[in-house]
């Protein structure tokens, strides 16, 4: 968060964390050969309260957390009970469902590479 202004879920964190030093040479410098790399995060920082507080304080969840978190999430923190989120699968089964995920990581891949 310090280094880039943005905070990530913790399971996102690592996967950020391990395409970094994947692509840092012996040196600590950027690799000239090192690949484009695609971490996709999985969920928002607000629904890992708890580690957010151990890591980053109390204040932090409480004052900077609460400023950029969008009107949705605060409205999920504040229900008595949160349901999990679900992703419908496709009508046309497990296998379709898995294609169009397919395509669509396909064109954030190709997008991302003309950056």
């Amino acid at each position: 968060h310090d280094q880039r202004g943005y905070l990530l879920c913790p399971h996102s964190a690592v996967g950020i964390k391990v395409a970094e030093d994947h692509k840092i040479g012996p040196d600590d410098q950027l690799a000239a050969d090192a690949p484009m790399v695609i971490v996709l995060a999985t969920a928002h920082a607000a629904k890992f309260e708890e580690a957010i507080r151990r890591a980053l304080g109390d204040q932090f969840w409480d004052v900077e957390l609460q400023k950029s978190m969008p009107p949705s999430v605060k409205e999920l923190m504040k229900a008595s009970t949160r349901q999990p989120l679900r992703f419908a699968a496709s009508s046309g089964g497990l296998d379709a469902s898995q294609a169009e995920w397919t395509e669509k990581l396909r064109g954030l891949v190709e997008r991302s590479a003309k950056l």
